[in-house]
């Protein structure tokens, strides 16, 4: 096995880090479950928030710049009833486009 090692730290085994296949299944799945659970939970403070991003992002306790990252790593786009997306200042009547 190839060893790995720092400086100042322990020696390592290539073989210690366990990234079978089986493991690798496993974090796809909780990555996955991870995506769907940030995206409902960013779809309920929305709605909670009347599809306000500032009063979401005090609810999910996070700021809004984060929050807007999450929703643009998800393709998450809310749009009004008049056709104006999430980061028009006017919409109004907003619903969720995945």
């Amino acid at each position: 096995m190839a060893k790995i090692s720092e400086r100042n730290g322990p020696v390592l085994l290539a073989g210690e880090f366990g990234t079978g296949k089986k493991r690798v299944a496993e974090s796809i799945r909780q990555n996955a479950r991870r995506a769907e659970a940030d995206q409902d939970a960013i779809l309920s403070a929305m709605r909670y928030a009347n599809y306000n991003v500032t009063r979401a992002a005090r609810v999910l306790h996070i700021s809004r710049a984060t929050l807007y990252s999450l929703i643009d790593k998800y393709n998450l786009r809310f749009v009004s009833s008049q056709g104006k997306s999430s980061r028009d200042r006017e919409s109004s009547a907003t619903s969720l486009i995945f």
